[in-house]
């Protein structure tokens, strides 16, 4: 009697944790965005953003020139991440996300504000529009894809007095697309990175 009650016991056990591992939630593409924002400018030794691109990810300037992964991590490095959003296309608020990201980082300069935030509901939702249409066509994104749109402050001078270091710091935005894996891990085949503002008219 005491066996059949410890393994039923054991059994109630192991459906209970079984339960508990099968509800926790999977991350989600926009969870993965996050954290892969997260590992540009913090990489690890376990983990880096290089790992989740596939061999033959093409990775390129905003200006469309051939780019190197090198390029990108020496200037993202240590920086600040002020956006980090995953969207499915087509996505019709990767503007106004941006916008409302800028508003919210206390870290922002207002010359930079100015740029970055349109300032009327109607040019909000020109900018969408825009965005939409930019990034489908630099990233060569089809209908039901994945993209993510994250956006950095590069690190500060040490060599220029606080607040000069902090006006000339680089802005730079890194597009990525691609999907999960069955596991749950991103694999991105696509990169873009570069000054937002040299596209913003």
């Amino acid at each position: 009697m005491m066996r059949w009650a410890a393994f039923f016991i054991c059994c109630v056990l192991c459906f209970v944790a079984t339960s508990a591992q099968s509800t926790k939630p999977a991350k989600t593409w926009s969870d993965q965005v996050d954290a892969l924002a997260k590992l540009l400018v913090h990489p690890t030794d376990a983990a880096d953003f290089h790992a989740a691109l596939t061999d033959d990810a093409a990775i390129r300037g905003i200006d469309g020139s051939l780019a190197q992964y090198s390029q990108l991590a020496t200037t993202v490095t240590d920086g600040e991440v002020i956006t980090a959003r995953g969207y499915q296309m087509p996505a019709s608020t990767i503007a106004s996300d941006i916008a409302s990201d800028f508003s919210a980082s206390n870290s922002i300069p207002e010359s930079i504000r100015r740029v970055m935030i349109p300032p009327s509901d109607k040019e909000m939702r020109q900018a969408n529009d825009v965005a939409t249409q930019w990034i489908s066509q630099t990233l060569s994104v089809s209908e039901g894809q994945h993209i993510g749109v994250i956006i950095l402050r590069g690190k500060a001078s040490a060599t220029q007095p606080a607040e000069i270091a902090d006006e000339s710091r680089s802005l730079i935005m890194v597009l990525i697309k691609g999907e999960l894996n069955a596991d749950g891990t991103p694999q991105i085949t696509n990169v873009v990175f570069g000054d937002p503002r040299t596209v913003i008219k």
